[in-house]
């Protein structure tokens, strides 16, 4: 009988376990938003609030969220990828604002890239900062933050596979090819090649 009335309002088996495991997914990000550290749960009601899904965020909300990352490159990427995921364990997130989490936590790899003598300036006029982001996410191993701010300014191509470091490589030359795949990431007709 309660099978009966629950496919009548068209709740399946299968709608009820993905519900089921969102609601998981929602109650293990609110112990950790709850439990782990102070200001985590402002940064995450930021990142989804639903005004983000038609504007960007304001300063002041960037400054919130950077607030939760600390100035570790790698670390940065890896907490605003966790960010990401809790904030999606909440509700779904605009694109723009995803890639704008991303380029937040890509912010102290670019002071790394430019920190090794990466010059950044012959990069498209406008683009810049989203260039730098997402090579500064293909240095760290980032690939979904890479492709999330590619497409979002109408790029995205590419094949799909970070730039390996070389064994005799240095930092410095890794972070131009990064640079390198990032402008074609971002080139026109890059999606269309996909």
């Amino acid at each position: 009988m309660k099978y009966d009335e629950l496919e009548r309002k068209g709740i399946t088996v299968d709608s009820y376990n993905e519900v089921a495991k969102k609601a998981k997914q929602l109650d293990k990000a609110n112990v950790v938003l709850d439990t782990v550290w102070k200001g985590l749960r402002q940064a995450v009601d930021v990142i989804t609030n639903p005004k983000l899904d038609e504007r960007r965020m304001y300063d002041r909300e960037k400054e919130t969220v950077r607030g939760m990352l600390g100035k570790n490159p790698r670390a940065n990427l890896r907490d605003a990828s966790w960010l990401i995921r809790a904030s999606k364990a909440i509700r779904d997130i605009s694109p723009s604002t995803e890639s704008e989490m991303w380029k937040i936590g890509a912010e102290a790899g670019i002071d790394h890239l430019k920190g090794l003598g990466l010059d950044m300036v012959e990069s498209a006029a406008g683009s810049v900062n989203e260039v730098v982001a997402t090579a500064a996410c293909l240095f760290f191993g980032f690939l979904d933050g890479a492709t999330t701010i590619a497409e979002s300014c109408d790029g995205g191509g590419g094949n799909n596979e970070l730039p390996k470091k070389k064994e005799d490589e240095d930092d410095l030359s890794f972070a131009k090819r990064c640079f390198q795949t990032a402008k074609i990431m971002h080139g026109p007709g890059s999606k269309q090649r996909r």
